[in-house]
């Protein structure tokens, strides 16, 4: 493991470990979004780890991003970062920029028409507490600000 993914891997354990206790998740099962976890997530960086720079992250290899997506997982954090990573991904992998906020990614049977995207999504994750959907379509990637 090189000196960087130590160093970001023990740098998003210590963020998890002091600002995601259990009451942080237990206020967020019952409704209420942990903006100061999410706030404190995106100043280090931790949200956009292993997104270029080019596209709105901070850089690194995507394995990066993976580590943070773990040590979320291991804290039961209530925050999308693994779907902001992938939505992140996506949206790199068709040459566009990621916002900076909370995304998740939604699938279903979408069609792009006049810059509007139509269809139904269901069970998208955080789709309460997102800033952005990234919808994938056969043939489009869309980036849609939450209203």
């Amino acid at each position: 493991m090189s000196e960087e993914l130590v160093l970001l891997r023990d740098t998003a354990r210590r963020i998890f470990s002091e600002n995601c206790p259990a009451e942080v998740v237990e206020r967020a099962e019952a409704g209420d979004r942990p903006d100061e976890l999410w706030q404190t997530l995106e100043a280090a960086g931790l949200t956009s780890a292993g997104i270029g720079e080019a596209a709105g992250g901070v850089g690194g290899e995507p394995h990066w991003g993976v580590a943070v997506i773990s040590e979320a997982a291991r804290f039961a954090a209530p925050v999308p970062i693994a779907e902001t990573w992938l939505a992140a991904r996506i949206l790199e992998a068709s040459a566009q920029s990621s916002p900076a906020g909370r995304m998740t990614v939604a699938s279903g049977s979408f069609e792009l028409k006049e810059d509007r995207v139509f269809g139904e999504a269901t069970a998208v994750p955080f789709a309460a507490w997102v800033d952005h959907f990234v919808f994938v379509g056969v043939n489009f990637v869309a980036l849609v600000a939450a209203t």
